[in-house]
C-alpha cells in the first residue's frame, strides 16, 4: 500500500508525514528531484538529489512511475525501483506528492490511498511560506497554484483539515488504522530509534553541515534520522518542545561547546530522555576533547553503534544549565568577541591571541565565593567552574575535574601584574599552574558567586558553555549524573 498525501503548498503535509513515520510502522518513499538540498535534508532523506541531466536520462530509461515540474524548473519523479524494493520487504509507504502525480500512479495500477490536507485559509498559507523565508514572488506562485490544488480534494479518498497539528495527526492515524485493517495489516508503533543530528554551521570552520549529512547517511540504517540546524539556543529549545516523542532519543551534536550547551538545555528543559553525543566541529571543542572524542567519522559512528552513553554531571546555573563550564572575567567572553572569520582561520589560536591582547587591559574584581559553605573573598582576573579538565584549549586547566564525580571544579586566577600573568599562562599551557599562589582551585557541589564593591563590566554577565549566561550573582548546583553522554573515556 502507498499512502499519498496531497494538498496545497505549506498545508503541513511534511510535518504530518514525518510525525507518522517517526511513530508508526510506515515508511517514506524517497523521490528523485532536481531542486537544491535544504539545510535539514540529506541524500535519500527525503529525496534523491540529482542533476537535471541525470533526471532526464533516468526519465528516458522509463525509471519513473511519474514526473512533474513544480515551482518553475524543479522536477520530481517517483522511482519504480525504490517502490518495488520496499514493497518486497512488506513495507507500507507514505509519500507527499503532487496531485498530478497521483493520477499517473493510479493509471499504473498501484495500491494507493489518497489523503488531502488543507489549511483553514489562504492567509495561513502565505504566513507559513514567509516563516520559511520564501520571497514574495514565490509566495504568490504558491497561492496561485493552491487554488488549482484545492480542486483535487473532491478526487481524494479522505480530507484532513490542518487547523491544529495534533488533531490532524490523530485524524491521519484513524484513517491509517482503517486502511491497514482492510488489508489485514497490523498498524503498530515502530521499534526504530529516533536520531536527531543538531548542527551549527557557524561553529568552527563552518563545515558542520557537511559532517552532519555524512553522519546521517551512516546512521539512517539504524532508525529515523532528522537534521536540525541550530539557529539559536531558543530555536533548539522550541524545536524539541514541539516534537511528539515516544521513546529514548539519540541526539548527535555536530558543533562546538556552545551548540552542545544549547542542546543540553533543550533536553533538560523539555524533560527528554536522551543519549547525547558530540562530534567536534567547533573552535575549541573543549568538552569533546575531554571525552577523548576526535574528529574521525568512522570511529565516531562506531562509538554510537557499539557503546552506551554514560550518566554525566550537569550544573544548574540560576534558571539554565551547563555541562562544560561557567565563567566570567577578563577572559570569560573572549570566544564571543572574536570574529567568526578569525576562528575559522586560526582555530584555538584565536582564543589565545585574544587573551594575549586583553591581558594588557585586564582588570580584577573583588568576588565573594561560597563553595559548599566555605567562604572566599578574592580579587580575581577571571574564574571558571569546570566539569571537565579541558577549558580554553588548555588540556589540564582543571586537572582533577571528573564529569562523573558529582562535583564541578572552581579555577580562578588572582590579581597579578602582566609579567606574573604571562608566567601563569605558560604554566597553563603545560598544566603546571596548580601550585601557583595566584591560582585558586576548589571542588564543590554548590557555589554562590557574587561581585563585591564596584563592579567591573567583565563580571556583570557570565559565560556558560561558550554562550552568554545569566547576570551575576550565580547560584550553581551540581546535578550528579543528570544526562547520558557518549564518551571514549569510560570509568
Amino acid at each position: 500500500m502507498l499512502v499519498c498525501v496531497v494538498g496545497v503548498s505549506n498545508s503541513g503535509k511534511s510535518t504530518i508525514v514525518n510525525t507518522l513515520i517517526r511513530k508508526w510502522n510506515i515508511f517514506f518513499m524517497p523521490t528523485a528531484t532536481t531542486r537544491p538540498m535544504r539545510p535539514n535534508e540529506f541524500e535519500s532523506q527525503p529525496y534523491f538529489f540529482v542533476s537535471r541531466r541525470k533526471f532526464e536520462k533516468a526519465k528516458k530509461k522509463n525509471e519513473f512511475f511519474e514526473t512533474c515540474e513544480v515551482h518553475k524548473g524543479y522536477f520530481y519523479g517517483s522511482l519504480k525501483k525504490v517502490y518495488y524494493d520496499m514493497i518486497a520487504e512488506n513495507k507500507v509507504l507514505i509519500k507527499d506528492i503532487d496531485y498530478v502525480g497521483i493520477e499517473e500512479l493510479k493509471r499504473q495500477g498501484l495500491d494507493i490511498v489518497t489523503i488531502f490536507v488543507r489549511p483553514s485559509n489562504m492567509n495561513v498559507l502565505a504566513e507559513r511560506a514567509r516563516k520559511r523565508g520564501e520571497p514574495e514572488d514565490k509566495i504568490k506562485l504558491r497561492l496561485s497554484r493552491a487554488q488549482k490544488e484545492l480542486e483535487y480534494q473532491k478526487k481524494s479518498d479522505y480530507c484532513v483539515i490542518n487547523d491544529v497539528i495534533d488533531k490532524a495527526i490523530k485524524d491521519f492515524e484513524e484513517i491509517l488504522k482503517f486502511e491497514y485493517n482492510k488489508r489485514n495489516l497490523e498498524f503498530k508503533l515502530n521499534n526504530k530509534k529516533d536520531y536527531f543530528i543538531v548542527y551549527n554551521n557557524s561553529a568552527g570552520k563552518g563545515n558542520s553541515q557537511k559532517y552532519a549529512r555524512i553522519l546521517a547517511q551512516n546512521i539512517k540504517k539504524w532508525g529515523d534520522v532528522e537534521l536540525v540546524e541550530s539557529k539559536s539556543e531558543n530555536f533548539i529549545l522550541n524545536y524539541f518542545k514541539d516534537i511528539d516523542l515516544k521513546t529514548e532519543l539519540e541526539i548527535i551534536v555536530v558543533g562546538g561547546d556552545g551548540t552542545l550547551g544549547s542542546t543540553i538545555n533543550a533536553t533538560i528543559h523539555n524533560n527528554l530522555k536522551a543519549n547525547v553525543a558530540v562530534f567536534p566541529c567547533g573552535t575549541a571543542n573543549d568538552f569533546s576533547r575531554g571525552l577523548g572524542i576526535k574528529k574521525r567519522l568512522s570511529r565516531f559512528v562506531s562509538l554510537i553503534k557499539n557503546s552506551k552513553a554514560v550518566p554525566t554531571d550537569v550544573a544548574k546555573v540560576n534558571d539554565t544549565y551547563a555541562i562544560h563550564a561557567i565563567g566570567a572575567g577578563s577572559f570569560g567572553h573572549g570566544s564571543m568577541q572574536f570574529s567568526s572569520v578569525g576562528k575559522k582561520n586560526l582555530g584555538i589560536f584565536a582564543y589565545w591571541i585574544k587573551c594575549f591582547f586583553k591581558a594588557f587591559k585586564m582588570k580584577s574584581q573583588t568576588m565573594v565565593i561560597d563553595i559548599d559553605g566555605e567562604i572566599l573573598q578574592e580579587k580575581l582576573l577571571f574564574f571558571y567552574c569546570s566539569n571537565g579538565n579541558v577549558a580554553g584549549g588548555f588540556h589540564n586547566f582543571a586537572p582533577h575535574a571528573d564529569i562523573y564525580d558529582g562535583y564541578f571544579d572552581f579555577v580562578a586566577i588572582k590579581k597579578c601584574n602582566i609579567f606574573l600573568f604571562s608566567w601563569i599562562f605558560i604554566k597553563l599551557l603545560f598544566g603546571k599552574h596548580e601550585k601557583s599562589r595566584y591560582v585558586v582551585m576548589k571542588k564543590g557541589k554548590c557555589f554562590k558567586i557574587a561581585n563585591f564593591g564596584e563592579v567591573n563590566k567583565n563580571f556583570i554577565y557570565s559565560d556558560i558553555d561558550g554562550n552568554p549566561g545569566p547576570m551575576l550573582p550565580l547560584n550553581i548546583e551540581v546535578l550528579k549524573r543528570k544526562i547520558n553522554i557518549y564518551t571514549e573515556k569510560v570509568k
